[in-house]
């Protein structure tokens, strides 16, 4: 429960510093998602991706820490683009099994989820604009 209502308050957070004017916030947390759409859905493209990858990286969170990092699969790798993800409990962060996609010091290459999510969120809105 602690969790749940930590993410509530982050969304409600978030919402508060990039739309100040939003209304009420829903005692309800399961409303807190359609909420905050409705309060930013005047933003700035970006202030719109911003606020999707939050919600996509609390998506993400949810998923790993019910023990779902099966969810990670469905993400491809930002630097090598191939689907070989898994999460690394130990310094809570994704890292790429691909052998040579490796960072400057010869390291698995290792993301948080937040910069997943904004590369996810920025991909799908780049297809969108693409299909119209």
């Amino acid at each position: 429960m602690d969790y749940i209502a930590a993410a509530y308050r982050e969304v409600i957070a978030e919402t508060r510093a990039i739309a100040p004017d939003a209304g009420p916030a829903p005692a309800d947390e399961a409303a807190v998602y359609e909420w905050m759409a409705a309060s930013t859905a005047h933003l700035s493209a970006e202030q719109q991706l911003a606020r999707d990858a939050m919600v996509l990286k609390q998506s993400l969170k949810h998923a790993i820490a019910l023990g779902d990092v099966a969810v990670l699969r469905r993400v491809t790798c930002p630097r090598c683009a191939c689907w070989s993800l898994f999460w690394r409990k130990e310094d809570r962060r994704v890292a790429c099994f691909n052998r040579r996609c490796r960072d400057r010091h010869g390291l698995p290459s290792t993301w948080v989820l937040q910069q997943l999510a904004l590369r996810q969120v920025t991909m799908r809105a780049a297809r969108s604009r693409a299909a119209t």
